[in-house]
């Protein structure tokens, strides 16, 4: 089995809301479709947060008529007026098993010096990982001025490669930080006709094209080019994969089985990076 797909974390924000373009939530029978084809190949990491509603809860009514227990579980939380160990509490119940890894939802969190140092308490207590899911270069910045986390969550793909094409992945490796990839299709976006992009988002309509031709040349879609083009990168521990159905997973998983070449990467990286607001891009979608 290839070492790229024991990278792969089954994204679960659509077990409990509409999430991305798509627009999908799923059932019970997809879900555990999913993590029953997961667990054959070896994949035990799922990412979840209490924000997707029940999606925790239907992660932990899959777990619990299971004999196999040893999910390697992210989970996410907000600051509230709930203590942060009663949030904690509140996963552990909802997933019916302890998650290894309970990350802050955004870097304004985690940088209330109170917020973290009770996350850090949790830390020594529970014997967990902690970190801290960024969007913005500058937010690293100020996060690492403070405390180094375990793990952080960063938006990666083919057309935002910022954090990468910076050197910033290689410094947080450097400091011994676990590195989570997500948003690798641009929430959908990837999957999109060309029509939809050049109406909806005309601005990256000519990079589009370009990798497009990219992939065409790998006999790739947009989406398994840019899953191989994260997952060729040796920083990256794991690659959050939002999947609507089984045939996705194995798809995903038969992408990973074989590599792009170090051309094929190098190209992908000489195109100008766009330095793109995702956050801005995605509510233009809305």
């Amino acid at each position: 089995m290839s070492k790229n797909i024991k990278k792969i974390s089954i994204g679960s924000a659509n077990f409990g809301q509409i999430y991305s373009i798509n627009k999908v939530i799923l059932n019970k029978k997809k879900i555990h479709e999913i993590l029953d084809l997961a667990k054959k190949n070896k994949i035990y990491s799922i990412d979840t947060a209490q924000a997707y509603k029940n999606s925790e809860k239907k992660i932990g009514e899959y777990i619990n008529f299971q004999k196999f227990k040893n999910w390697d579980i992210t989970t996410k939380v907000l600051k509230q007026k709930r203590s942060l160990i009663d949030l904690f509490k509140k996963s552990k119940n909802n997933l019916l098993i302890k998650p290894n890894n309970l990350l802050v939802h955004n870097s304004k969190d985690f940088l209330d010096d109170d917020f973290r140092n009770d996350l850090i308490e949790i830390k020594k207590k529970e014997n967990i990982k902690i970190g801290v899911s960024i969007y913005h270069e500058k937010d690293l910045l100020r996060i690492l001025d403070k405390y180094r986390p375990d793990i952080i969550q960063i938006p990666i793909n083919i057309l935002d490669k910022k954090f990468y094409s910076k050197g910033l992945i290689s410094d947080l490796k450097k400091e011994k930080i676990n590195i989570q990839a997500r948003s690798i299709f641009f929430q959908g976006i990837l999957f999109q006709e060309n029509s939809y992009i050049k109406k909806k988002i005309p601005s990256i309509f000519k990079h589009i094209y370009k990798l497009r031709t990219i992939a065409y040349k790998n006999n790739l879609s947009l989406g398994e080019l840019s899953l191989s083009f994260v997952a060729e990168i040796r920083e990256v521990d794991k690659i959050i994969i939002g999947i609507n159905n089984v045939q996705e997973l194995k798809t995903n998983i038969k992408t990973l089985k074989s590599k792009i070449s170090s051309n094929t990467f190098n190209e992908i990286m000489d195109l100008r990076n766009l330095n793109i607001n995702f956050l801005d891009i995605l509510s233009k979608l809305k």
